[in-house]
């Protein structure tokens, strides 16, 4: 018998949206000549509900040492994505 408790969802259902997520990092670090992977860390970040300040002042290391403007630049441009 399976184990019990809740199942991860189905590969098809969450690679669409890491090729989406993939892709606007990409498009975004080129647009803002940022480095894809200081990029990718905010998008990761901001969707799990981290605040632009809180980036920028405790969370460096994930972005690169990007300030405010920056960070904020990204998710502007995320926004438009969506």
């Amino acid at each position: 018998t399976p184990p019990a408790g809740p199942r991860p969802p189905p590969i098809f259902a969450v690679y669409p949206f890491r090729i989406f997520m993939q892709n606007a990092a990409s498009t975004l670090a080129a647009q803002l000549s940022l480095s894809v992977r200081s990029v990718q860390n905010v998008l990761q970040l901001l969707d799990e509900g981290a605040t632009v300040p809180f980036l920028a002042r405790y969370r460096k290391e994930a972005t690169g040492s990007l300030d405010e403007v920056q960070i904020s630049a990204i998710q502007e441009g995320y926004q438009r994505f969506q």
